[in-house]
């Protein structure tokens, strides 16, 4: 959650041109990507503990597989493993929506910038008001 909030706070820069946020936000981002990271390690770490605990017969380490695999056991409840993967999988598409959100705002500003910048250097030197982009 707090990964997609800085997500949002970037957009939210990216939006409103502040280049101090944008800062703020990109060196947020990279530190809680790491800490992201770590979680997924652990949670697969967990999985192949409880899988060998189990005698589970796990081919992937995935919250997905292992949450079928106890399931298909019938002695456990799952019903609260299956709502945090679908919260996690919720989350996950919310993180891509953003991120693709954002990857078109930075096209478009360098779009807007290249367009620019051509115009200023045309060595036609046709005035810039009588141009369109």
């Amino acid at each position: 959650q707090a990964y997609l909030g800085i997500l949002i706070k970037h957009q939210e820069a990216i939006i409103s041109g502040n280049i101090d946020e944008l800062e703020k936000t990109i060196k947020s981002e990279g530190a809680l990507s790491i800490v992201v990271e770590n979680y997924k390690n652990k949670i697969v770490n967990v999985i192949k503990d409880l899988s060998g605990k189990y005698l589970l017969k796990l081919k992937n380490y995935r919250l997905s597989d292992f949450i079928t695999a106890v399931k298909s056991n019938e002695r456990y409840d799952t019903d609260k493993l299956s709502k945090m993967q679908n919260s996690l999988t919720k989350m996950g598409s919310e993180i891509i929506k953003v991120n693709n959100q954002n990857k078109l705002l930075i096209d478009q500003a360098r779009y807007l910038i290249k367009g620019t910048i051509s115009i200023i250097v045309n060595e036609n030197n046709v005035p810039i008001l009588d141009r369109t982009i």
